[in-house]
């Protein structure tokens, strides 16, 4: 399976998640794939700062079964760790700060990012995604920071890096796959 295929295979997951998206969610979601959480380690104390203030707003899960992690690099190395299952899953704050802030930079590349940016106009023209071409620049800035629209609905989520890490495999085995 090629990168584009395994790309598709990431959208399709992210639509059931979210299908009333917008094409900037999935803008977000390759310059997620590609750069992970590199701006936001940057600054560990203010990471840590937002995401323990974001923790006491979760609500509860109304369904039970949510994935904790989804993979959102066609790679199969970064992922989004969604915060109100770890929070169900009885996961303590200030560790999930500690492993967070902790990890190691992804270090993504604009050629990276040109390339998956690529695929999805490829898959747009294709219409194997349900947005049309137009809405996608021939080349955007792999440097923009995107956010998510207003109907991508909930959202609570932080980016690991790798999870196939030695040390972040080993604390995703521990902590959300325990049992």
């Amino acid at each position: 399976m090629d990168v584009k295929e395994r790309l598709l295979l990431v959208l399709r997951d992210e639509f059931v998640l979210h299908p009333q998206m917008m094409p900037v969610d999935l803008q977000k979601l390759i310059y997620q794939a590609v750069f992970g959480c590199d701006h936001l380690l940057a600054e560990p104390q203010r990471f840590r700062k937002e995401l323990k203030q974001e923790w006491k707003m979760i609500p509860p899960i109304t369904e039970s079964g949510v994935d904790p992690l989804q993979v959102i690099d066609p790679d199969g190395k970064t992922a989004r760790l969604h915060l109100q299952p770890c929070k169900e899953l009885g996961i303590e704050i200030d560790d999930l700060c500690a492993f967070l802030s902790l990890q190691p930079p992804k270090e993504g590349s604009p050629e990276r990012f040109a390339l998956l940016w690529n695929d999805l106009r490829q898959l747009s023209q294709e219409k194997a995604i349900p947005f049309a071409l137009h809405l996608f620049a021939a080349s955007p800035p792999a440097a923009h920071l995107y956010h998510h629209s207003l109907e991508y609905g909930f959202a609570s989520y932080r980016v690991v890096n790798n999870i196939k890490a030695p040390t972040t495999a080993t604390w995703i085995q521990k902590n959300l796959l325990r049992g």
